[in-house]
């Protein structure tokens, strides 16, 4: 049988299993026959290819057909894009074999025996002095956390309850709102500045976080989590009492 002609030499279509719950979106040339069709299926469903049947499905899931010549063409079948090939698995597989990876045999060690050994990653990082295992760089790393936060700490608490303030952030349009809240935020922290948008009825609206390293200008200080309920409409000043954006 030959390809039938007047069709595209490549076919995009779904893979299905009876021993698996996923469908693959694959592409196959037409000039394949099935027997070798079967054999790439292998590595997609698991199955061996002389332990398959193959049933052909419409794109919305109408059968069709089964494929059940291994010396025909892929492309001598009626397959378009977006149908589906399903494969019915008669090795004794059964179903979910494939998926369920806790029978699957594996090297287990404990965490004092692996501590033991000098061939591992944590060895190399302890002889080297690497990463949690270099006192000096962690207790400076600490340091460095400690005074980040006090400097943050201090800043925040130059901008009052009641400011206005605009947000920036890459790709996203500048965001104005009230000041409503400036401390600490469980789960979020070091600081927050949530912010009340007055134009729709008091509702607190909540405009995402903008996380450390946005481009903003609330200072560096509330960089790291900002939470803002915005106006657009109307003019502001910053925290510090003039009129305009936040350097």
């Amino acid at each position: 049988m030959s390809v039938v002609t007047g069709t595209p030499a490549v076919v995009s279509v779904s893979i299905s299993s009876s021993l698996n719950s996923f469908r693959a979106l694959k592409r196959y040339a037409r000039g394949l026959t099935l027997a070798e069709f079967k054999c790439k299926l292998e590595l997609v469903v698991g199955s061996p290819a002389s332990c398959m049947d193959l049933e052909l499905y419409t794109p919305d899931d109408k059968f069709v057909m089964k494929l059940d010549s291994d010396e025909a063409l892929l492309g001598s079948y009626p397959i378009d894009d977006g149908c589906r090939i399903h494969v019915i698995d008669r090795s004794g597989a059964t179903i979910g074999e494939y998926e369920n990876v806790s029978k699957v045999e594996k090297f287990e060690i404990t965490d004092a025996e692996y501590d033991k050994r000098t061939d591992t990653a944590r060895s190399f990082m302890k002889t080297s002095k690497l990463g949690q295992y270099n006192a000096e760089e962690m207790m400076k790393r600490e340091a460095e956390r400690e005074q980040k936060l006090l400097e943050e700490k201090a800043l925040a608490e130059a901008i009052s309850v009641g400011s206005r303030c605009e947000v920036r952030a890459a790709g996203q349009p500048n965001k104005r709102g009230t000041v409503m809240y400036v401390g600490e935020y469980l789960g979020a922290c070091p600081y927050v500045l949530p912010c009340r948008r007055e134009s729709l009825c008091k509702d607190w609206i909540w405009g995402g976080h903008l996380k450390y390293g946005a481009e903003t200008s609330v200072r560096s200080s509330l960089k790291s989590y900002l939470v803002l309920l915005y106006n657009p409409g109307e003019e502001f000043c910053n925290a510090f009492g003039t009129t305009g954006e936040m350097s």
